[in-house]
Formats: structure tokens, sequence, C-alpha cells
């Protein structure tokens, strides 16, 4: 009466599916739905596939060709700025933030930027500039870029090379595990960084602190 019936295709069920992935540390990521997966939180391994780039879109650093990046949360390897966007986050979130100049590796500060006698240099054969060395100063030891070269003096700057700038950060959270015993042991002999202009560079450890 109504005309034959086509007999309805029964549907696939299709569950999402997730690649595991290994980090430096040994871990894998889970499996897990999202309810039960581990969040970022102090105490966790974390592993990251970042860039960062500058407000002029140039890529500053990435994990692209250099593999993923693992940090221990809490033990101060990363800006703190970055550590606060992170936390709470799970596995397969895509977190995306921009940090000031200050909460990144500092304002530049002009005071930094001085000329010292080339004999301190004892030992170089060519001084050129863009060449990066560590100086000793009453902070501790700190990246000396070269900026200028002539007969007598040599120009540095004290600045971080990211001083001044702005960076975006994404990344993508791989995996979240709980740290194992002897990674724990950081929490209590590394000193969160309690300054967000850090002398060291950013990595594929380029998000740290003191090293992404």
């Amino acid at each position: 009466m109504f005309g034959s019936r086509k007999r309805a295709k029964k549907r696939k069920s299709i569950s999402p599916s997730f690649r595991a992935e290994r980090d430096p540390f040994g871990g894998e990521e889970s499996a897990a739905p999202r309810a039960l997966r581990h969040p970022v939180e102090r105490g966790t391994v974390v592993t990251l596939d970042y860039t960062i780039t500058d407000d002029e879109d140039q890529v500053l650093d990435s994990t692209e060709g250099r593999g993923l990046f693992s940090y221990l949360h809490g033990a101060g390897k990363l800006l703190p700025a970055l550590e606060e966007a992170l936390a709470g986050h799970t596995a397969g979130d895509k977190v995306m933030v921009r940090l000031t100049p200050k909460q990144a590796y500092g304002v530049h500060d002009p005071d930094a930027v001085q000329v010292v006698e080339k004999p301190l240099f004892l030992g170089v054969d060519e001084l050129q500039e863009g060449m990066l060395f560590e100086m000793e100063t009453p902070q501790g030891l700190r990246p000396a870029r070269i900026i200028d070269v002539d007969e007598n003096t040599v120009t540095i700057d004290l600045n971080h090379p990211l001083a001044g700038k702005a960076l975006n950060f994404t990344a993508t959270i791989v995996s979240v595990r709980p740290a194992l015993p002897e990674e724990m042991a950081q929490l209590e002999d590394e000193a969160p960084a309690t300054s967000t202009a850090a002398a060291d560079e950013p990595p594929a450890d380029a998000v740290g602190s003191d090293a992404a």
C-alpha cells in the first residue's frame, strides 16, 4: 500500500581512536575517555607538541622535526605563565596562550647593553656580531650576545635573546601521567622558577624557564 520499504542499513558505531605516544620519560598516552584522563597538575609528567611564534608570525621554536617535549609540572622547568595556562588540561587538549614580554623573558633593559674591552675575550680567534657567550655578572652567569665589534672594544647585550618579545604559544597535550617516585624527587631538589625573565632560551626545551 505504501510501496516497498528499503531495508535500513545498520549504522556502525564509531568510537574515537587515540594514538599512543611514547614520551622521553617512558610514559604512554592513555586511550581512556576524557573524564578519566589525568589533568595537568603538580607532580605530573606532561608531553607536548608545540610551536612558539612572535607577533610577526616568525617561528621561534617548535617540536616539529625535533621530537616531543616532556617536563615535570611544578618543577620550575617552564615559564610560570605557561604552567598556569596548561594546568587542569588533559591529553588531547589544544592550548593557545599569548605571553607578554614581562610574562616571558622580560622587557629589554638598555642598561644591559655594555661595552667591554676586547682582551676579555682572550682565546677567541675572531669575534663576530651575533656570537653568544656566558658572562659572569653579580647575578651569576648570564647569556651575552655580541652586537658590535670594533678595533678595541666589543658591545654586548646581556638581555635574554627574546627579551622584549611577546610569545604566542600553541601546544597539543599529547600525554599526562603521574610522575614516578624518582621524578617526584625533582620537585624537592629543584626550586620552582620565581622570575619570568629567565636567562635560558626557549627550546624543544624552549618553553622552559630553565629549559618545553
